[in-house]
């Protein structure tokens, strides 16, 4: 084996070799398969997790109020926007979760962390929390 051999193996094509591929970097690949960018950490992900399950509990606590409060006016349009309302408010908390992960900015997880603690202190569903849905 010469030297020319070695020194052969050594050297890349570069972009006119055909077997060069682009490939994203490796942060782009980790934010475009997560949605999160690459460098969330760990308690974070746990951060949101707690407060993943607090938006859930609340789902179901509308849900329960929702489903213990069906009744009907008589009047059609009063009865649409009773089932319209109702519907709005069991999804407006996994609506906030999904819309503050999506549209707060990754870099400022202080701002995320506050506008979720707003959702918790805006959307708590009273009627179960009192017991006045019974």
């Amino acid at each position: 084996m010469g030297a020319d051999a070695e020194d052969e193996a050594l050297r890349w094509g570069g972009e006119a070799d055909p077997t060069h591929v682009d490939s994203p970097t490796p942060d782009a690949a980790a934010a475009d398969e997560t949605g999160f960018a690459a460098g969330v950490s760990s308690p974070m992900l746990v951060v949101y997790g707690v407060f993943g399950g607090i938006y859930l509990l609340y789902t179901v606590g509308w849900l329960i109020i929702a489903l213990r409060g069906s009744q009907t006016t008589g009047v059609p349009l009063n009865d649409i926007m009773l089932h319209l309302s109702t519907l709005l408010a069991v999804a407006a908390a996994p609506a906030w979760f999904i819309a503050t992960l999506a549209l707060a900015p990754t870099r400022r997880t202080w701002l995320r962390v506050a506008v979720l603690v707003l959702g918790i202190l805006v959307l708590i569903p009273w009627g179960f929390v009192s017991g006045g849905g019974r």
